[in-house]
């Protein structure tokens, strides 16, 4: 029976048994100048490219075997000869307090029109990032909040979009659109998110609304293309279109979506019909168009119906 013994070698007298790791690449490298191997076969060896070898190569050829040897950089304590004055970077510290939203060029530009100073942006950034108030490793760009708002006449703008409750997947999809005054709401289901059945609800759109629709704002599906838009511009309505990626333009529509969903609307996912999708979505669309009080923003926890009578009413006075 063979038997297979460890021994445990200290940290200090690995060095005393194995040769530097400098020396082994000095001899390598002594073997390709004096021919002895080819660099290919060395840079095999080490794990390295052809390019390291070659490098390291002219580095012993220049300094022997002090050009293997890794150096520590120095510390760099001196201050450059052309670092920018005290006094201008006082400024430029000053004006990035005043307007912290605006990047390195607009502040340039600024120290130009204000100060007759004459730098440039690269400038500007380091000057910031050396002292600690921008572009450092804790540094956290402010976000503008985007404003909420809700229009204050009900025809003015209508958001509409599509959902898909089961994926799209499924051939089902549900169009909705919601007023920006009011909040008051329809939806109907169809089998494809297509031109066809959005004129279909273009026209139910037109048919249910009261009042003369003047914009209808849409996202960048192919259900809302080109196509869509010279037809409602035939009849006389505006169609705007978010950036692409940015649903919160759309915001009014998405909430409702999520409402929608929340509350289960369509709640039997594999054994429904279209008739059926649209059968439940009216029975909830009186809910929440009559009944449900809302909490969004100039609602005042009024039903859709509620805030339409009311704008009646001030029209009225």
């Amino acid at each position: 029976m063979e038997y297979t013994w460890l021994v445990y070698i200290p940290n200090h007298c690995i060095s005393m048994i194995l040769p530097d790791v400098s020396d082994v690449k000095a001899s390598l490298i002594k073997d390709i100048v004096e021919k002895r191997r080819k660099t290919k076969d060395v840079a095999t060896i080490l794990r390295v490219s052809v390019r390291t070898i070659n490098k390291r190569r002219c580095k012993y050829e220049y300094s022997g075997i002090q050009g293997l040897i890794r150096s520590k950089p120095w510390p760099r304590s001196w201050i450059a000869y052309n670092r920018t004055k005290e006094e201008t970077e006082e400024i430029v510290a000053f004006l990035w307090m005043k307007y912290k939203q605006e990047w390195p060029e607009r502040l340039r530009m600024r120290l130009d029109e204000k100060y007759w100073i004459h730098m440039n942006q690269t400038t500007v950034y380091r000057i910031l990032k050396r002292r600690n108030v921008r572009y450092h490793q804790t540094y956290e760009k402010e976000k503008k909040q985007r404003k909420m708002y809700s229009l204050e006449i009900p025809w003015m703008e209508i958001q509409v979009d599509t959902w898909y409750p089961f994926g799209r997947h499924r051939n089902f999809v549900i169009y909705s659109w919601i007023d920006d005054c009011t909040r008051r709401v329809y939806s109907k289901a169809y089998e494809h998110a297509n031109i066809v059945n959005t004129q279909d609800f273009v026209n139910e759109l037109i048919r249910r609304f009261p009042f003369a629709i003047i914009s209808i704002r849409t996202d960048q599906w192919r259900e809302f293309s080109k196509t869509i838009t010279k037809y409602l511009s035939d009849l006389h309505i505006e169609h705007i279109k978010n950036e692409p990626y940015h649903p919160e333009h759309n915001w009014k529509i998405e909430r409702y979506h999520f409402t929608e969903n929340m509350w289960e609307v369509i709640n039997r996912p594999y054994l429904i019909s279209i008739e059926e999708a649209n059968y439940m979505l009216r029975n909830w669309l009186s809910y929440y168009n009559f009944c449900r009080s809302h909490t969004g923003i100039g609602m005042e926890k009024m039903s859709p119906h509620a805030k339409y009578l009311q704008f009646i009413q001030k029209m009225g006075t």
